[in-house]
């Protein structure tokens, strides 16, 4: 695929350009870096206050401890300093993000720099949203193109889960099991539906995760829905048993808009990550992937399940926690 005039005005391309005249014998890097937990460490408030707010608000709630972002500042000055494009990989989608930022400029606004990135990679794929040398973000409507070939039938999908969530309920008794917030009755305050994404979000303890996500995976099987990607992940631990999990029903995942930006690029994927809907950014995607050391346990026993040569690229680094073990990898790779 051939580098076309809408991506020649593109923030992304004029840094992997720099890089070429300054560094002419490697390839430029860009750095694909899942946000929370591995670009910026989440803070997470306490579960009243999650219960009491909208999802896009309860999204952007910061740490009132500022040294938490400590490390994803000195990481940002160095991509800066060298030219590397930054493209943040996240479940949030842009309004998600768009909230994000005017929080941080709100918390932080001596570091603006923390939410200036090159492109955003959202809706856990199912987004692709490229800087303008103009500092705007434009979708990518290429890349929406490919997302529409696909298929995916979000009506069928939804009506589907819907019928079973009581099911879910009866047999597996999890805590908690519903829609995401904005997959439920709209609200005025509530984030808009997303065209290639149907979310699940419930609690449980790990074992009974996994048969959940089992049974929806065979359900969706049975029903002629098989091509369709599911993704489990697991936030953060409410205590020593329960868990907060996301499951999502995508056309595909992290990776896909990755190898596209490759098939465009000729530049070197760095892929960070710290959950288990990473996964296959790190090992399908990234020419140099990055484990971060307070990785979740879904991705680590991923990990753990590959082959020596599907780890091949793939580092894991348990000393080092998210920024900093991205800052430290770049690092040695543009040192090469």
């Amino acid at each position: 695929m051939s580098t076309t005039d809408w991506y020649l005005h593109t923030s992304l391309y004029l840094k992997l350009n720099k890089q070429k005249t300054r560094y002419p014998r490697r390839k430029p890097i860009c750095l694909f870096c899942d946000l929370d937990d591995t670009y910026i460490m989440k803070y997470w408030p306490s579960e009243q206050l999650l219960e009491q707010y909208p999802q896009k608000y309860t999204d952007t709630i910061l740490s009132p401890d500022l040294r938490v972002y400590d490390e994803t500042i000195q990481l940002k000055s160095y991509l800066d300093q060298n030219s590397i494009p930054l493209l943040l990989v996240s479940g949030r989608d842009l309004h998600q993000m768009k909230e994000l930022e005017k929080s941080f400029l709100q918390h932080m606004p001596d570091h603006p720099e923390i939410m200036e990135y090159d492109g955003l990679i959202g809706g856990v794929g199912t987004e692709l949203f490229l800087k303008k040398d103009s500092g705007r973000l434009e979708n990518d409507k290429s890349y929406m193109r490919v997302l529409a070939q696909t298929g995916y039938d979000r009506s069928s999908l939804y009506k589907l889960i819907q019928k079973h969530i009581p099911i879910v309920i009866s047999r597996f008794a999890p805590v908690a099991f519903n829609f995401s917030k904005r997959d439920q009755e709209q609200s005025e305050d509530e984030l808009p539906i997303q065209q290639f994404k149907v979310s699940v979000e419930f609690k449980s303890d790990d074992k009974t995760a996994k048969n959940i996500y089992d049974y929806i995976r065979s359900l969706l099987d049975n029903s002629g829905m098989r091509s369709v990607r599911t993704l489990l992940s697991c936030p953060y631990h409410i205590d020593t048993k329960i868990s907060k999990y996301n499951f999502d029903i995508v056309p595909f995942s992290k990776e896909k808009p990755i190898q596209y930006l490759k098939s465009i690029f000729d530049m070197h994927a760095v892929v960070a990550g710290d959950s288990g809907n990473d996964f296959e950014m790190l090992v399908y995607a990234a020419d140099t992937g990055i484990i971060v050391g307070n990785a979740k346990k879904e991705l680590l026993n991923a990990y753990q399940g590959l082959s020596n040569q599907e780890k091949k690229h793939v580092i894991l680094d348990m000393k080092n926690q998210g920024p900093d073990a991205i800052l430290h990898y770049v690092k040695t790779i543009v040192n090469i």
